[in-house]
């Protein structure tokens, strides 16, 4: 087996927005962003073992659509060399952050600090790619139970805390990659407009205050249907705080044990598939209509704009489906890095933890964490189960996305993909 010396460089950069734009992330919001209670970053691991460059991003937002993570890729290869297929981008999917894709009736997008971010995003990049330096890696898990499945309080759920750590050759952090599987979502949406990367923003402030000079970065896992416990961890900023220290707390334990080693075998792979879409008939879309419109009387203030949301996906269908003006299917993208004994599998979805343990328990890596928001964001990937049981995520989600949702056993297709790639991968090495 080939092994090659490790180079890795951090970059960092502000993408707070101003006061007064729209957050996206709870349909109960009723006005724009008040205040700042902490700042959003744009954070960039790059990597490089002589044969590959890989850059991995993250950032303190609801997620990142596949317009942008073009216009990215493609402004990055031109201004450092990068090449595209090689940059992930991921979003930590914090619901206190901008509006930046569709999302109906979830926030407006500000145009010009949508046009802003890939040149910030960018800087980032540049800054990584000017201190590189040669590097030591290693891997490590723990473990902390403040989530929990929000179907079934017995239900399935992941609460591994996954750490990937990166030092120089004085043994000092150069960054941390971690992982956990939570949605962001502590803060109340109608009583606290306020910006804010939530509990992800807590943790990495704790380690980078311990380990001045380097960079945390937060990656989501498989959280679909995985959020934190009540009431001790949601609800306001105290909530906030308790459970980003309970995991930072974990992260610290953590890198204390991880051996690193300066020997690397990186390798990088992807799949494009696409996920047919499920077309209803236009006479079932107007008997919803209709139902709708009744349905909107009396009824909460929150509860009229969910439905609003509803008739306004009518409304926008009822004409494609006249005009068969639709697409039958979705592409995405997947993608898997292998770094030693580690694996990151990229989707660009939010994956049910099921999908997501069984890819870990599958993937014959010693480590395998999953990072959702990656390449893109095409709303919730439910389990053949979920459908069964019906509910948000399954009924109604994808109208806040978009249009139509995807079939039946598209999870499990996104799943066998990225097996299969983590498999290709280790055959690769054991070649080599």
């Amino acid at each position: 087996m080939i092994s090659n010396k490790l180079k890795a460089g951090v970059g960092k950069v502000d993408i707070t927005p101003p006061v007064g734009i729209d957050l996206s992330g709870y349909i109960a919001r009723t006005g724009p962003s008040s205040d700042i209670h902490d700042k959003l970053y744009a954070k960039v691991l790059l990597l490089n073992d002589t044969k590959t460059e890989v850059a991995i991003i993250t950032s303190d937002l609801l997620g990142i659509n596949i317009d942008l993570v073009e216009k990215i890729r493609n402004l990055a290869e031109k201004k450092t060399g990068i090449i595209k297929e090689n940059i992930i981008i991921s979003a930590s999917h914090t619901h206190s952050g901008p509006a930046i894709f569709f999302l109906r009736d979830c926030g407006e997008i500000d145009n010009d600090y949508l046009n802003a971010l890939p040149k910030l995003i960018v800087d980032a990049i540049l800054i990584a790619k000017n201190n590189m330096k040669e590097s030591l890696v290693g891997a490590g898990s723990g473990k902390v139970e403040i989530n929990v499945n929000r179907f079934d309080p017995e239900g399935p759920k992941d609460s591994e805390v996954g750490v990937v750590k990166f030092e120089d050759t004085n043994k000092n952090l150069i960054a941390c990659i971690v992982n956990y599987t939570c949605h962001p979502t502590s803060l109340k949406g109608d009583t606290l407009p306020f910006i804010s990367a939530d509990y992800p923003g807590v943790i990495m402030s704790l380690i980078e205050t311990v380990y001045p000079g380097a960079i945390a970065l937060f990656t989501n896992g498989a959280c679909g249907n995985i959020t934190a416990k009540k009431p001790e961890f949601k609800g306001d900023f105290n909530a906030m705080q308790k459970l980003g220290l309970a995991l930072g707390g974990e992260v610290l334990k953590i890198l204390q044990m991880i051996k690193v080693t300066p020997e690397l075998n990186l390798n990088l792979k992807s799949k494009n598939i696409l996920l047919p879409l499920n077309i209803p008939k236009t006479t079932s879309v107007k008997k919803e209509l209709q139902q709708l419109k009744i349905n909107k009387n009396n009824q909460s203030k929150t509860r009229q704009k969910q439905l609003n949301v509803l008739v306004k996906w009518c409304e926008t269908v009822i004409p494609l489906l006249q005009k068969k003006e639709y697409k039958k299917n979705i592409e995405i993208e997947i993608k898997t890095l292998t770094i030693n004994n580690m694996a990151l599998v990229f989707i660009p979805a939010e994956l049910f933890v099921e999908l997501g343990l069984e890819i870990k328990n599958k993937s014959n890596m010693q480590y395998c964490f999953i990072v959702g928001y990656a390449n893109g964001n095409i709303g919730y990937i439910p389990t053949i189960q979920a459908y069964r049981k019906s509910g948000y995520e399954v009924d109604s989600a994808y109208k806040y996305y978009g249009t139509f949702p995807i079939k039946i056993g598209s999870g499990e297709l996104i799943k066998d993909t990225a097996i299969k790639l983590l498999k290709e991968t280790i055959k690769l090495k054991k070649k080599l």
